[in-house]
């Protein structure tokens, strides 16, 4: 799966906002994760899951099952990025992840050697961006 276009910091802020009133099971039972693939052209999917981790293959799957009209550009967490998902960012060739936590060191360093634009605590009002920062200015 090869990553689209550049997507927006405020376009991908708005779409995590939005993101825990699409979370069924977490409206339920308030102990999950959701990961959401989001392309350029506004297309998204949602997966939840008790773990960080399955929710993400969960999504990755989906998007390549449901083969969308677009290629993803943004993986959108609900909680924190440790390395081990920024791993998973790479593997899927995704230019852009944003998370409502906190990135790790490691998951920073990854992301900067590999030109991925990491937004942490996407949701505050002071977000932190990791990353090829000017490449979104341009494309926005």
């Amino acid at each position: 799966m090869a990553g689209g276009a550049c997507v927006h910091h405020d376009t991908i802020a708005e779409r995590l906002e939005g993101l825990r009133s699409q979370q069924a099971l977490f409206q339920t039972t308030g102990g999950v994760h959701a990961a959401a693939l989001l392309a350029a052209d506004g297309t998204m999917l949602l997966a939840e899951d008790i773990g960080r981790h399955t929710a993400v293959d969960k999504v990755a799957g989906m998007w390549i099952h449901h083969h969308a009209s677009a290629p993803p550009s943004v993986l959108l967490l609900s909680g924190r990025c440790g390395w081990d998902l920024m791993a998973k960012v790479v593997r899927l060739g995704l230019p852009q992840v944003a998370c409502v936590g906190a990135m790790s060191n490691q998951a920073a360093k990854l992301a900067r050697d590999h030109g991925v634009l990491v937004m942490g605590f996407a949701l505050g009002d002071n977000p932190q961006f990791v990353g090829p920062w000017t490449d979104v200015v341009a494309k926005a």
